[in-house]
């Protein structure tokens, strides 16, 4: 057999061409740049410093500009897309309004108002595509003005506490077992960061049946 050093050369060749077939993607911005500085007589190297992209990116997009007069993409064969981005607009402010339907009720309403027919699966997409995804929602009491009138007077009550004070304070939390507990799968469509948006909670009511607290 070959010797143990040319295994481990082949390796990391395999290793460096799996690298190089990856090409980082560039914005358009990036490739205007490019253009721009590339036009005031600068080198490569130092735009390629500039931009943080590889030299081989600011040769291609330059030489792509001097034949082409474009830095755009040549069109890339594959399914045409059925939504174009006012419909993702749209699908998006839809879903933002109404956090608590689902993506077959986002589908239907989505089908009456464009006439596009997609899959629920294509709904889904576009909404991760805009950083919204399904998640189970918080159940918090509704707060009316008495709870939330009791809430601040807690505060103020508690907030010139020493830490002294704070590290006598047990808390505990607690747990209810119900004869009919609610089991609705329900989840609402947001943001990283809006768990505690008021469009994003399930109101929790207590007096859903007869349970036990613990």
């Amino acid at each position: 057999g070959q010797p143990y050093h040319l295994y481990t050369l082949q390796f990391l060749c395999c290793v460096l061409w799996c690298f190089r077939m990856v090409r980082r993607t560039i914005t358009n911005n990036q490739r205007i740049r490019i253009v721009s500085l590339m036009e005031q007589g600068m080198r490569q190297v130092n735009v390629a410093e500039i931009v943080a992209v590889s030299q081989s990116d600011v040769s291609r997009i330059w030489n792509k500009y001097l034949a082409t007069g474009s830095v755009e993409d040549r069109p890339r064969s594959g399914r045409e897309r059925k939504t174009t981005g006012v419909q993702d607009r749209y699908l998006r402010i839809t879903a933002r309004r109404n956090p608590h339907h689902n993506a077959t009720r986002l589908r239907r309403q989505f089908q009456t108002a464009t006439g596009v027919q997609v899959s629920t699966q294509t709904i889904r997409n576009r909404l991760h595509e805009q950083g919204l995804r399904a998640r189970r929602p918080l159940k918090a009491p509704p707060l009316n003005p008495v709870r939330k009138g009791a809430r601040v007077a807690w505060a103020r009550n508690y907030s010139l506490w020493t830490r002294q004070q704070w590290d006598t304070t047990l808390f505990s939390d607690e747990t209810r077992i119900s004869l009919h507990p609610n089991n609705a799968d329900i989840r609402v469509w947001r943001q990283r960061g809006q768990r505690l948006h008021p469009n994003c909670i399930v109101d929790r009511y207590l007096d859903e049946g007869g349970s036990v607290m613990f």
